[in-house]
């Protein structure tokens, strides 16, 4: 047979680091791809984890054989028990279903979006494992001055905050609503300000960044120079500074 085993690889590694505890947003990515499991034969037909479970090493056979076994063995396993591991590790994903990001076609109300951390003085949004301030700085600054004034913030007792990226800002605009255009419920404080920096760098010109004006949820490119309001974010990629 000639298989692929690409996909296998990939769910036998993060089901290794499973087993040892891992954070909320691998085991969701386990979940994505058990669901995307692709071990096809000769044929093209798709083999899922319930075929598998009734096939035999003999059926398994060929030159693939050892290459399976060594894939399955960190498990502590066997070629035999794959669909038996397989359907161990969806379980396992299943069982923290909760703590995990949802799909993206889905839209949960803010009492289900938002949950309070580090002693209220944050908010994690579920939607995007975002960790954002509950009440947004009060000072306004030009933008070298913002991004240095989150990354030296002390929030909740916990540093590594930053500015958002510009996509990541957008993400909690709520389209339709104004003043501000935040999620209905949401559990902000933004001081009475409006438009806030976000890290991103106007690539058709440097000396401007993105903001995002909450009035009406609107993004437009402000001059650095200029002093828009400040909003820190924990968690993510960042980037675009």
């Amino acid at each position: 047979m000639g298989w692929r085993i690409g996909t296998l690889v990939a769910v036998v590694i993060v089901g290794a680091g499973l087993a040892s505890g891992q954070s909320k947003r691998q085991l969701h990515a386990a979940q994505r791809l058990l669901q995307k499991i692709e071990l096809v034969d000769g044929t093209g037909s798709k083999l899922d984890a319930d075929t598998l479970r009734g096939m035999t090493p003999e059926q398994l056979g060929g030159d693939k054989l050892d290459q399976l076994i060594a894939l399955v063995s960190p498990l502590g396993g066997s070629v035999s028990q794959l669909g038996t591991t397989l359907t161990a590790l969806s379980a396992s994903v299943d069982s923290h279903s909760s703590h995990s990001l949802p799909p993206w076609d889905h839209i949960l109300p803010a009492a289900q979006r938002f949950e309070s951390v580090l002693g209220g003085a944050a908010f994690l949004d579920h939607e995007t494992g975002l960790v954002w301030e509950q009440t947004a700085s009060t000072g306004q600054k030009q933008y070298a001055p913002a991004l240095a004034a989150c990354y030296q913030k002390v929030v909740g007792g916990r540093r590594g905050w930053r500015l958002a990226t510009i996509d990541e800002l957008a993400t909690l605009v709520q389209p339709g609503a104004s003043f501000p255009a935040l999620p209905p419920g949401h559990p902000f404080n933004l001081g009475g300000n409006t438009n806030f920096w976000s890290s991103t760098v106007d690539a058709a010109d440097s000396s401007k960044a993105w903001t995002v004006f909450f009035q009406d949820g609107t993004s437009q490119t402000t001059d650095k120079l200029l002093s828009p309001s400040v909003w820190c974010v924990r968690g993510g990629q960042g980037g675009g500074a």
